[in-house]
């Protein structure tokens, strides 16, 4: 057996292998980009939250009501930015 037959006869012994790691090196990148938008919605919720935390503070005294109306907005903002 020659040095191209050898290489042929062990690319198609590791082709299988081969398209499963590519497969799970995908489906790894894909994760990742979902988590990282999810991170990136997150941020904007808690900025949401603690932007209406204040300005219910200092508006009316009442920080939950707001920070909660706030938590939302951010997490809509969030949403609309970052559709993935």
């Amino acid at each position: 057996m020659d040095k191209q037959q050898a290489e042929t006869a062990a690319g198609a012994l590791l082709a299988p292998h081969r398209e499963r790691l590519d497969k799970a090196q995908e489906e790894k990148l894909q994760r990742a980009a979902r988590f990282k938008a999810q991170q990136r919605r997150g941020a904007w919720a808690f900025v949401g939250l603690a932007s209406g935390a204040l300005i219910g503070l200092l508006a009316t005294g009442s920080i939950w009501p707001a920070a909660l109306v706030g938590l939302a907005a951010g997490a809509l903002v969030g949403f609309a930015l970052n559709r993935a």
